[in-house]
């Protein structure tokens, strides 16, 4: 099968197809985090970095910092307010973002999250600050990033960076698009997941995979993705 991982999601990814090879042909990242074994002595700007600096010091900080978003998710104005705040600097993210919150089913999930799933969330943070890349360095099968050339909390370097290690990896780069590339350019992680030719190098490309384009059209009237 194919894997598909967004953001936080990518730990989890990699672990099952470290776990369980026999099952996973090909992982698929859009939108990866910020590599935590990069954040140490990184000069990239990415807030995601900076979390992992401050975990990494004092481990309370992410407890703390999940407690203090859910309490303000109690408030819709609040949540769309902090939601839009960590995605200031850059337009292209924040128009993506003003998008979940004027469809409204956006400050539904904040507040799902505040109401139902703080400690989930977490531990989902701190599952993806154990190095999810150090395992990923041992997988045998490849890796397919689709990442957006204006990420401001995981700078396409550092994905390239990350690719010097992998054994058999190949990275998208959409200029114009950001973080939340998983729902801006849906269709086109559809065709990456869809496609199923092997690129053993570590290519890095503004294109796209010119099989299953049909395929992802119609994937893509499932709807987007959710947001992270």
């Amino acid at each position: 099968m194919t894997c598909v991982a967004v953001n936080s999601g990518v730990s989890w990814a990699v672990k099952f197809a470290s776990r369980y090879p026999e099952l996973a042909d090909k992982i698929v990242i859009a939108g990866s985090p910020y590599p935590p074994s990069q954040a140490f002595d990184t000069t990239d700007r990415s807030i995601q970095a900076a979390l992992s600096n401050a975990i990494r010091q004092r481990p309370f900080v992410l407890t703390a910092l999940v407690r203090s978003y859910a309490m303000l998710t109690r408030s819709p104005k609040l949540a769309a307010r902090a939601y839009r705040h960590a995605y200031r600097d850059n337009p292209v993210d924040l128009a993506t973002v003003n998008g979940y919150i004027e469809s409204g089913w956006a400050l539904d999930w904040l507040h799902l999250i505040g109401e139902r799933a703080t400690a989930a969330v977490v531990a989902d943070l701190a599952v993806n600050e154990r190095g999810w890349e150090n395992e990923a360095v041992n997988l045998q099968l490849p890796l397919f990033f689709l990442h957006g050339g204006q990420d401001t909390m995981c700078p396409p370097e550092a994905v390239r960076r990350l690719q010097d290690g992998l054994a058999s990896s190949d990275l998208h780069v959409i200029p114009d698009a950001g973080h939340h590339i998983a729902v801006s350019h849906f269709a086109q992680l559809c065709a990456i997941a869809a496609d199923n030719t092997e690129h053993p190098s570590h290519p890095v490309s503004t294109g796209l995979p010119d099989k299953a384009t049909e395929t992802a059209r119609e994937m893509s009237l499932a709807g987007p993705a959710r947001p992270n």
